[in-house]
């Protein structure tokens, strides 16, 4: 029987990155990631023990796939105010945004998967990390203390030809987290 699997972007996302903290930036990594654990879920599994505590996992006859959807949203790509350094910032230059596109893209080249955009509401507004305020209430810290966030801009994405030849190598750090961030509520 056809089995369609549906994959929760951002949880995949999530994942993918505490899994591969090296590969955290890596689209086409995490394209290929993205089929590959949808379709090992197709193999019906079961475990034995023949002898004691040895076990043996056999594999049986693989489900056929009907379909993965993928869904997801498209990055945040609007320009907002810093509320404590004044300046703009625009989202749609961060790492994370070039990131999303560019994964967007080989999920839309992939066999068998299925893109599903939704649409992220465009009523956001900066907020304050709950243990910061908690901090600020306690007297532990002024608002002078808060950070400036800014996510990391990256430049243009380079062709292929032109990326590094160790595709293992870490990515290069990122800011520390911040203390100011916009929150991005989705709209269902």
């Amino acid at each position: 029987m056809p089995t369609a699997v549906l994959v929760d972007g951002a949880f995949f996302i999530k994942r993918f990155r505490r899994i591969e903290p090296q590969n955290a930036f890596n689209a086409e990594r995490a394209a290929d990631l993205v089929h590959r654990w949808a379709t090992a879920h197709l193999l019906n599994k079961t475990l034995t023990r023949p002898t004691g505590a040895i076990r043996e996992l056999r594999q049986r006859a693989r489900k056929e796939l009907y379909r993965i959807f993928f869904y997801d949203c498209p990055p945040l790509d609007t320009k907002q105010h810093n509320p404590i350094s004044k300046k703009a910032v625009d989202f749609s230059r961060s790492r994370e945004a070039a990131f999303r596109k560019e994964l967007h893209s080989r999920l839309r080249s992939k066999r068998k998967l299925a893109l599903r955009l939704g649409h992220l509401s465009k009523d956001v507004r900066w907020t304050i990390k709950p243990a910061k305020i908690a901090e600020l209430l306690k007297g532990k810290i002024q608002m002078t203390d808060l950070m400036d966030f800014s996510p990391p801009i990256s430049p243009a994405p380079r062709p292929p030809a032109q990326q590094p030849a160790n595709p293992h190598a870490p990515p290069t750090p990122a800011p520390l987290a911040a203390t100011a961030q916009p929150s991005i509520p989705h709209s269902d």
